[in-house]
């Protein structure tokens, strides 16, 4: 179940509640003051999905140990 952040329009409280997939927001209710003139927050998070050469971290030397049997180029 994800996670969703409301905010309360009576007391502007913020707070977090587990969510069913198509739940309704209907019967969610501020902690705070139980009103539930509350409304979903649009999440601000963004993960980072990808990578390119110019971020990716860089891959560390295998000094011998190589798993790939040398295959990468470093022994």
């Amino acid at each position: 179940m994800p996670i969703f952040e409301f905010k309360c329009a009576d007391c502007d409280n913020k707070f977090e509640e587990l969510f069913t997939a198509g739940g309704s927001d209907n019967g969610i209710a501020c902690p705070a003051c139980e009103s539930t003139n509350v409304t979903k927050l649009f999440s601000t998070y963004a993960p980072q999905m990808g990578s390119s050469a110019s971020n990716a971290p860089a891959m560390p030397a295998c000094a011998g140990g190589c798993p790939n049997a040398g295959s990468c180029g470093m022994m």
